[in-house]
């Protein structure tokens, strides 16, 4: 997996070098990405409204919506601890047991959040397919735990990704738009909106006491040197010209779990500057399940 991630990174960077030579006479397509942390798609009671939520915010493009102080409140943020990037087999949020106790009942039945790259493409004019999507993700630990991709091919438009086209006003992102939620993914559209892809670590503990979910959750990222970067990056794929025709990409920055982290800015000043669930119970076994 991971000399076939880096070889693929070669393969964009290439693509990247070509575009630049061959730049296309209308405006490129721009990518947008938002690091956020979302409910565990696999069990979270939230999920489905954290999801409506998010692909809002990404519409509006500002990359925030929803109730603050909800499990379901979307937001950028990318300074975050390994516990903002743990889902379990068994009630948890922060990388604590017991949410109810510790966060409100809200929270108690949370089975934990991973990081996503919140999507929103504009084709500024041309359209494209959600076919022509791919992403790579990378961690800078020594063991890259976090790394996972997606080719081209491999999306398709459903409840999580959104394909948008213009109304009758001509205008992408206003009320009229319409959206693609199903049906082929070559068919073209004006612009996309997503949830993202995702990773996150991993902590089970069947038949277990809070004391022993705790020290799973403590357990499972006890190898890993922190601070660390995870990050994400989407490319839109020209398959007739060889070439990316965009890219676009965001940044976790994990701390120490006892570091302090800051409050998350408004993701309007974040830009100007998956999911694979990675891990284990034990320090010796690894377990991946990808998410796209």
């Amino acid at each position: 997996m991971k000399s076939s991630f880096k070889a693929i990174g070669l393969s964009i960077a290439a693509l990247l070098g070509a575009s630049a030579l061959a730049a296309p006479a209308f405006a490129a397509p721009t990518i947008d990405v938002a690091p956020w942390l979302a409910p565990n798609v696999y069990g979270s009671p939230s999920w489905e409204q954290w999801r409506d939520n998010a692909l809002e915010a990404a519409f509006q493009g500002d990359f925030e919506h929803g109730t603050p102080g909800t499990p379901f409140f979307a937001q950028a943020n990318a300074n975050i601890t390994p516990g903002d990037i743990t889902v379990s087999g068994f009630a948890s949020r922060k990388g604590k047991a017991d949410p109810g106790t510790e966060f409100g009942a809200a929270y108690a039945n949370e089975l934990g959040t991973r990081g996503h790259f919140g999507l929103r493409i504009d084709g500024m004019g041309d359209q494209f397919s959600i076919s022509q999507l791919g992403f790579g993700a990378n961690s800078d630990d020594p063991t890259q735990t976090l790394a996972f991709y997606y080719l081209p091919g491999s999306y398709n438009y459903n409840d999580r990704y959104k394909g948008v086209l213009k109304g009758s006003d001509g205008i992408l992102w206003t009320a009229d738009d319409t959206f693609i939620t199903g049906g082929a993914n070559n068919q073209f559209v004006d612009g996309l909106i997503g949830v993202g892809s995702g990773n996150a670590y991993a902590a089970y503990c069947v038949g277990c006491t809070i004391p022993q979910q705790q020290a799973a959750l403590d357990d499972v990222t006890s190898w890993e040197d922190f601070p660390t970067k995870f990050w994400g990056e989407y490319y839109l794929f020209d398959s007739v010209n060889d070439k990316a025709l965009a890219t676009g990409r965001a940044d976790f920055f994990i701390s120490s779990p006892t570091a302090a982290i800051p409050e998350p800015a408004s993701w309007a000043m974040m830009l100007s500057g998956f999911m694979v669930l990675g891990a284990s119970v034990r320090r010796n076994k690894r377990l991946a399940s990808v998410v796209a």
